[in-house]
């Protein structure tokens, strides 16, 4: 028979209280990722980019380009996790791939061990989450699925469940508002204690004890334009299975620097979740991002962090209109100035310089009318014959 000892045990009541008394497996599917939507509150289902395998399969349609990230955190309990994810836009769709684990170590003891001599042996939790996910997108709007593979193992035993994640995106007004959905886990298959070499004993449809999400976002992007500072703000509404009730993530992003952001985030009626800060940092095509958080458990407060790096692709400079009806960036190009227009100078008119007496004959019929210089005119009092242009004189005559 398995038994723990005192350390095992506050630790695993410490994540029991962490989670509202509820203690099931595969709990990394509800445990917040990507350090700059996770500062945010978790509201990360209308946030394009990373965090696919929690939010919404469908973030990575709208990213502003190409990305590599990696993150590492810790949690209560002495929880570390850690997660790698990846994506890759094209014309008409996308694909992404992630893999996420969290493990915690703990002493346990049986029957036949002496907890006072401190003779334990040593044991872990392990989880991991391997996530793909790929879909279209059409025009301002994107549909995607993912399929998740998860093991969780727990001293000499282990759980496997594979799940399927619908999710949608829509770009509600191009370069500014977002909304989105998905739903997580609520198509699965799942083993009970069976290898995951040997054919398992029993599949299970429902989900019981397996955290389920319904979700639904909106992400708004501007800029004041008074101190000109890029801005994102979110908010979610999220039906959990697991702790039968609804929650609301709210979060911001302020760009108050052009290569630093401030983020902060709650999340409301969450059993655990208190507030959420974080900070990040662009330089050129890396991003630095961090998130602090503050969690009750029982009667005391404790913290959580999490750290991440992005790599993300330079984006290509095209003069061609953006398939998705936006442009992939978070600051409008500027507008490009008009090539001067070249004058060309009009051939001068043919004038006729030649002149006749009054009284002559005119010779001249058909000339251009061109009006006399004024200094030229001889007042007719003079004497002398008055010289005006051809084509003028029988004008005068009459």
């Amino acid at each position: 028979m398995l038994q723990f000892s005192k350390t095992t045990a506050v630790v695993l009541l410490s994540i029991s209280a962490l989670f509202a008394e509820y203690y099931g497996l595969f709990q990394i599917a509800e445990v917040p990722t990507t350090p700059r939507v996770s500062a945010m509150g978790g509201a990360g289902t209308a946030l394009a980019g990373g965090g696919f395998g929690v939010y919404n399969p469908a973030t990575p349609a709208f990213a502003d380009a190409p990305f590599l990230s990696c993150e590492f955190g810790r949690e209560p309990g002495e929880l570390s996790k850690a997660k790698i994810e990846s994506s890759w836009m094209f014309p008409r769709w996308f694909a992404g791939a992630s893999l996420q684990v969290r493990s915690a170590d703990f002493f346990n003891t049986n029957e036949r061990t002496d907890e006072t001599t401190m003779n334990v042996s040593l044991s872990s939790d392990q989880i991991m989450q391997a996530t793909i996910t790929g879909g279209y997108i059409i025009g301002r709007l994107a549909a995607s699925s993912s399929i998740n593979f998860f093991q969780e193992r727990v001293g000499d035993q282990s759980w496997h469940a594979f799940t399927w994640c619908p999710g949608v995106l829509f770009e509600l007004v191009p370069n500014s508002i977002t909304i989105g959905a998905s739903l997580s886990h609520y198509l699965r298959l799942d083993t009970a204690g069976s290898p995951w070499y040997t054919t398992p004993v029993v599949w299970y449809r429902s989900a019981r004890g397996f955290p389920r999400y319904a979700r639904a976002g909106l992400a708004w992007r501007d800029t004041v334009r008074r101190w000109t500072m890029p801005f994102t703000a979110a908010c979610d509404f999220v039906y959990s299975d697991v702790y039968e009730r609804f929650m609301t993530p709210l979060g911001a992003e302020v760009w108050i620097l052009p290569s630093l952001a401030a983020r902060a985030g709650v999340c409301i009626n969450h059993p655990a979740d208190i507030v959420h800060f974080g900070v990040g940092i662009q330089l050129q095509n890396m991003r630095f991002d961090f998130d602090y958080g503050v969690s009750h458990a029982v009667s005391d407060v404790e913290a959580k962090w999490m750290f991440g790096l992005t790599y993300s692709l330079k984006k290509k400079k095209t003069e061609a209109p953006v398939h998705r009806g936006r442009e992939n960036s978070a600051v409008a190009a500027p507008p490009k100035v008009p090539e001067p227009v070249k004058l060309v100078p009009l051939p001068e008119p043919v004038v006729d310089t030649s002149v006749v007496p009054v009284s002559g004959k005119d010779t001249t019929a058909g000339a251009p009318l061109v009006p006399p210089d004024s200094a030229s005119i001889i007042p007719a009092s003079s004497g002398d014959s008055l010289l005006l242009p051809a084509g003028v004189r029988d004008t005068v005559t009459q």
